[in-house]
């Protein structure tokens, strides 16, 4: 894993992300000292979003299983940033976790059937212009324009809160390169480079358009059914708040919150891209071609369902997928999403 903490003008950081002179993952260190971003604690991000309710994604933190835990077999909580920071931190809460049942719904946390100790809850893959459509100012908080991206902010980007365990199965993505800030607590990724695709036994099932999904529990792997993966060369690395990690086109990643963490992300589009989005477009048509409608929960990812129940084959184009909420499911699509919010607001 490449590390640096030499401070890189504008213009060096985006020779070095854009024309292939980091071919391997790095982190940049000490470029966002500035960036009103690291205030953006989970309590200070409940006051600005206020009552707002979003989607969770929770999962057991000890699962008995080696199984890769799916997205689609996760439990998911409709909630308030608040409600979830009053799940971790039962002492602010007005009562005892375990004196806190009612029967009054609307005064209930929706997370009070878990604890925090056997139960992680994820806010991921929410896209920012979005979340924060009612505080637009704060999506200046995020300047990418550091690293050589004009004019980008958080509103070509992504959020992602979590707690102690929270995480996502190991992928990669066919669009771009990444880059993301560390903004509170930590996360572990592991990395894989793109040669070690074989090893890690890739799926298009669950499928996700831009997702290709590895087989393999990165985090307690079950080496009898898939052995290769003892063969493959992770790169481990463990993000602290102020971190930018740059995840090159391609490379496979599983990422943990080692502790409550947020984190912004934003897809950077590349030339090559074109060539990704046709066969991104063929294997659609494949799957549209063997796989019913009827069946959608079992093989489609649930960020790739349409918003309103319509039937995944009624999408009018590949990129343009969002969720049952309406949200962005995945930053590639910003164009169109982006395109989407701004009729919104007329």
């Amino acid at each position: 894993m490449a590390s640096t903490g030499k401070q890189f003008s504008r213009e060096e950081a985006h020779f070095l992300l854009m024309h292939g002179n980091l071919p391997s993952p790095a982190v940049f260190k000490g470029m966002v000292e500035d960036w009103p971003a690291l205030n953006w604690s989970p309590a200070r991000l409940a006051q600005v979003l206020e009552y707002r309710t979003l989607r969770f994604r929770t999962g057991p933190r000890n699962p008995a299983s080696k199984d890769v835990l799916w997205e689609m077999d996760c439990e998911y909580i409709d909630a308030t940033l608040q409600q979830f920071c009053d799940w971790l931190d039962p002492v602010s809460s007005p009562a005892p976790r375990e004196e806190c049942v009612t029967d009054n719904k609307e005064d209930s946390n929706p997370f009070q059937p878990y604890h925090p100790a056997h139960t992680w809850a994820y806010l991921d893959y929410k896209y920012m212009a979005e979340v924060f459509c009612d505080q637009p100012d704060i999506l200046q908080g995020v300047r990418w324009e550091d690293f050589g991206f004009p004019g980008r902010t958080g509103t070509e980007s992504t959020i992602w809160v979590g707690s102690a365990g929270a995480h996502t199965p190991c992928h990669y993505d066919t669009y771009g390169c990444n880059l993301v800030l560390q903004v509170y607590g930590r996360k572990k990724w592991v990395l894989f480079p793109p040669e070690d695709s074989p090893k890690l036994y890739p799926t298009r099932l669950p499928y996700e358009e831009s997702s290709v999904f590895s087989q393999v529990n990165v985090a307690h792997p079950d080496v009898e059914e898939h052995p290769k993966v003892m063969s493959s060369h992770p790169h481990v690395v463990i993000l602290e708040p102020g971190d930018v990690l740059f995840v090159p086109k391609h490379w496979w990643h599983y990422v943990e919150s080692l502790s409550t963490s947020v984190a912004v992300n934003s897809w950077i589009e590349m030339a090559s891209d074109a060539e990704d989005r046709l066969q991104e477009a063929v294997v659609r048509l494949v799957l549209l071609s063997i796989k019913s409608d009827s069946d959608q929960s079992q093989w489609l990812n649930p960020t790739e369902v349409t918003e309103s129940g319509k039937d995944f084959s009624s999408c009018k184009t590949s990129r343009f997928i969002c969720s049952s909420q309406t949200h962005c499911s995945r930053a590639h699509c910003r164009k169109d999403c982006r395109r989407k919010y701004d009729n919104k607001k007329t």
